[in-house]
């Protein structure tokens, strides 16, 4: 019963995490990038972030069975979506470069240390419902000390949620609103 209900509140808060029009400030904008794998029925899977290096927001995800160019690929779409244009000073950093930052590789232990308890995925559609959900309490619920313990990405309705419970149902409606809009420009 638990995993039905996160699975159709995944299924309700992934479009609102995807589609979000994460702060990309032009400004000296660095994005980082690395993959680390999870196991699916006991096969090696990976997942690829990319997130913003100033707002430590993960703006970019993606789950395969495989290290091909083409979900990177898919991972760095979600990331650019927004951008029109590079912007000048545009850097970004991949696990061949010496100057990846820490902080990309913390956010990589600390999906890892809630990943581990599971012993696995039994399946890639598990492993994206899971990995949506932690992308939104990432991104939007959980306090980061460097951020004096807001999350990465504040939200009006969100932050106004009250409590965490409140504060997931919140995702889940707006989530569903975005679903809502993309179904009204599909039959228009």
């Amino acid at each position: 019963m638990v995993a039905n209900y996160c699975k159709t509140a995944a299924i309700c808060v992934k479009p609102f995490v995807d589609t979000y029009p994460y702060e990309k400030k032009t400004d000296n904008l660095a994005f980082t990038a690395d993959e680390t794998y999870i196991k699916v029925r006991g096969i090696k899977g990976y997942i690829w972030f990319i997130m913003n290096a100033a707002t430590r927001a993960i703006i970019g995800y993606r789950i395969s069975d495989n290290r091909g160019v083409g979900h990177c690929i898919m991972a760095m779409r979600m990331a650019f979506q927004h951008l029109k244009e590079l912007p000048k000073n545009f850097k970004f950093i991949a696990d061949a470069y010496s100057a990846y930052p820490l902080a990309a590789q913390q956010f990589f232990l600390t999906y890892k240390a809630s990943y581990r308890p599971t012993n696995g995925f039994d399946g890639y559609n598990g492993a994206n419902y899971d990995l949506a959900l932690w992308v939104a309490y990432y991104n939007f619920l959980r306090p980061h000390k460097y951020n004096s313990y807001k999350p990465p990405v504040e939200n009006d309705i969100i932050r106004n949620g009250g409590n965490m419970l409140g504060k997931w149902q919140l995702m889940i409606y707006l989530g569903q609103q975005v679903i809502l809009k993309k179904q009204q420009e599909t039959s228009a």
